[in-house]
């Protein structure tokens, strides 16, 4: 026999001759939790990752659904690109559908290779799915998940796939520190670079071209139910009370991509106007809130909804003002929400207190001191 191994019992027996004779002999093979992995090439830039994370984060915010990226590697210089590809995002749902498309392969020729994806699971945490096995099993390459989009710390999950095999790695392997970081010791290192992947990045930055490559799945409505349709007063360019009253045939694809392109713009147009604001957020909300507003919100009002009125007159696309401005209120909170979440951790009040001239030991009040100074809780902390 030329069969060099053979496994009898789980056990591994290695072929051994000598003068004597010719058999098989048992290897003292030593057991392992997990099988070693240790990735010899190049690093994804930090200012990358923080793109793809940035990407997914825009796509949970506007849509509570999964998104994904491609990655490509240069096996010569050693550099790696990313882009995602064009895809379908269920709303709510932890679906999507990646379309391999040849323009943007064209982008990366030869000695450009596929190599991996990543892709996040919305607040869920990070893991490898039965489909994301399945599919990863066939595609060679650094694969990673991201979840909790939902919350300050992010949870991440990687493996790397080589011939139908699945090796545990971390992302931390895959992706590069900034440089400022490259001299500390080893344990130092990594320990402050995951802290760094795990944290959403302060500034929401990615290449504006991969929001055209998202499209919502939209479920044309079934005419034999009433149905309360989620884009209600939000997205015109789909008239659903139309297609229950004539049940008219609609271009699915056309509604889609113009929905779309309207939550896009309203978004930006949000993102545009809340980062523009240099009044205090507790303010501007309390004054929306106020059914007569005083003298004094009567201007919040206005400032506010002048900068929107200001961004609509530039947009391509018609945008109703009451979307936008529910869209940057919406912002507000939500960035109110997560400084707020800052403080509580910190569980020191009393000096935060002292430090901010609040009134009172409460996270209400020295938020409000904080954006009253014009500082950020990073400051502080």
């Amino acid at each position: 026999m030329n069969i060099q191994q053979l496994i009898k019992d789980g056990k591994i027996y290695s072929k051994t001759s000598n003068q004597f004779f010719d058999t098989y002999q048992e290897e003292k093979v030593p057991k392992a939790d997990n099988i070693p992995f240790d990735w010899k090439g190049g690093l994804i830039p930090f200012d990358t990752y923080q793109e793809i994370v940035n990407f997914f984060l825009w796509t949970y915010e506007l849509w509570k659904g999964e998104s994904q990226v491609r990655l490509w590697y240069n096996t010569e210089t050693q550099e790696w690109a990313t882009y995602p590809m064009p895809q379908l995002i269920t709303k709510g749902s932890m679906a999507t559908t990646d379309s391999y498309c040849e323009k943007i392969s064209k982008l990366f020729p030869p000695p450009w290779i596929d190599l991996g994806t990543g892709h996040h699971h919305c607040n869920a945490n990070a893991f490898a799915s039965a489909q994301d096995i399945n599919n990863e099993q066939n595609q060679d390459g650094f694969h990673f998940t991201i979840g909790n989009l939902n919350q300050n710390k992010l949870d991440l999950h990687a493996r790397f796939s080589w011939s139908g095999q699945l090796f545990p790695c971390h992302v931390s392997d895959f992706v590069a520190a900034p440089e400022w970081l490259h001299s500390a010791p080893d344990n130092t290192y990594y320990q402050i670079l995951d802290i760094m992947l795990r944290t959403p990045p302060e500034c929401p930055d990615f290449p504006k071209e991969w929001k055209q490559q998202v499209t919502e799945k939209i479920t044309k409505p079934d005419h034999s139910h009433h149905i309360h349709h989620p884009y209600q007063g939000l997205y015109q360019g789909y008239n659903w009370r139309d297609c229950i009253n004539n049940k008219s045939i609609i271009n699915e694809e056309e509604d889609v991509l113009e929905s779309n392109d309207i939550a896009m713009e309203i978004s930006d147009i949000a993102y545009t106007v809340s980062e523009a604001i240099i009044d205090n957020p507790y303010d501007i909300l309390e004054a929306f809130n106020e059914s007569k507003p005083n003298n004094r919100q009567s201007i919040y009002i206005k400032d506010v909804e002048s900068m929107i009125e200001a961004e609509i007159a530039y947009s391509q696309i018609k945008i109703r003002k009451k979307d936008a401005l529910k869209e940057t209120l919406d912002m507000l909170r939500a960035k109110i929400n997560k400084d707020e979440k800052i403080i509580q951790d910190t569980n020191n009040l009393e000096e935060l207190k002292l430090m901010t001239g609040a009134s009172m030991p409460t996270i209400k009040s020295i938020n409000y001191e904080i954006y009253e100074n014009g500082i950020s809780i990073e400051d502080l902390i």
